[in-house]
């Protein structure tokens, strides 16, 4: 390091910002949208999940889903239903 030398090298400074620009950015346009439509976070004990895996909730337009068969349809069938 000769004192001519800026104190971090040029990459590292990119790999910093790109690294960790993302995640103030994503709360700042989180909390703006929030603001400026002033919506209510609504916790998951209030959403309606109705529909999504409930087997008594058929609706007419629905076709009866046959199981899955292969090893990675089963996985997503688990890991939805």
């Amino acid at each position: 390091v000769t004192p001519d030398s800026p104190p971090f090298p040029k990459d590292q400074v990119i790999k910093f910002v790109t690294n960790y620009l993302p995640l103030p950015t994503l709360i700042l346009l989180v909390f703006g949208y929030k603001f400026i439509k002033q919506s209510a976070m609504v916790r998951a004990k209030h959403m309606d999940f109705r529909g999504v895996c409930d087997p008594d909730n058929h609706f007419a337009d629905w076709k009866e889903e046959e199981p899955p068969t292969t090893f990675w349809g089963k996985v997503w069938f688990f890991l939805v239903c």
